[in-house]
């Protein structure tokens, strides 16, 4: 069985419309009522495309937001980029390129299979953490968590225009809060289109970064998991 490799740089803190229409304003109940309006029409959407930036890294994909259980595809773009799908409670990922097994470049990880591999399956543990983590951050209500737990710093921005986002005029807010991962203050930008959409997302932690441009909100999107066949087993043999 071959080592599935992991792109070093995959560690991502990932936090997932046009038009001249009047722009939102600061919600009366404050952040709190920001991130609950945001999020009420981004699980109306049902689907959108994400691209990532965060700390030098990147990675582009499409989520379903109607779903009980995340529902995402991603792509980590690097020298080895690695393909995630998670549907219906199982990841599967992959690296471009290379095979575990002849013919079966897809595995799926699970905690309990990962287990049973002892010290064999700690690097594909520490996989599942970065894209666990990935997935609170780009299935957005986590990602909201920033500002819901926040203050506004200052007045919405382009109180009469808004500002050009991803070709969309949209309204900026800003405010800190505390990381929902780690209970760490960050500062948080959030631009919301004239259809109450999040446009882009921004965290801030130090020298820590990123950034979540969100387009194509209720386009049609698939998400499927790879053909069984293509898929190898982790598990160590009887």
């Amino acid at each position: 069985m071959r080592v599935l490799v992991v792109p070093l740089a995959v560690v991502l803190v990932l936090s997932g419309c046009s038009g001249e229409q009047a722009q939102p304003k600061k919600p009366a109940g404050g952040p709190a009522a920001l991130a609950d309006a945001v999020l009420q029409k981004v699980r109306a959407a049902g689907t959108a495309h994400v691209e990532v930036s965060a700390d030098g890294q990147q990675a582009t994909g499409d989520l379903c937001t109607d779903t009980a259980t995340p529902t995402v595809r991603l792509s980590f773009i690097g020298s080895k980029p690695l393909q995630v799908v998670v549907r219906d409670g199982a990841t599967f990922v992959r690296t471009e390129g290379e095979e575990i097994e002849p013919g079966k470049p897809w595995a799926k990880l699970s905690r309990a299979g990962l287990a049973a591999l002892g010290d064999a399956g700690k690097l594909y543990t520490g996989l599942l953490d970065v894209i666990d983590k990935a997935l609170r951050e780009v299935t957005i209500e986590t990602g909201l968590a920033s500002v819901r737990n926040g203050v506004f710093d200052g007045p919405p921005a382009g109180e009469q225009t808004g500002e050009q986002v991803g070709g969309v005029t949209a309204r900026r807010y800003s405010g800190t809060g505390s990381d929902p991962l780690g209970g760490a203050k960050v500062s948080w930008s959030l631009w919301v289109g004239p259809d109450g959409l999040p446009v882009r997302h921004e965290v801030r932690n130090g020298a820590s970064s990123s950034s979540v441009l969100y387009t194509g909100w209720g386009a049609p999107v698939t998400v499927t998991p790879p053909d069984p066949g293509l898929v190898a087993s982790l598990l160590p043999p009887n």
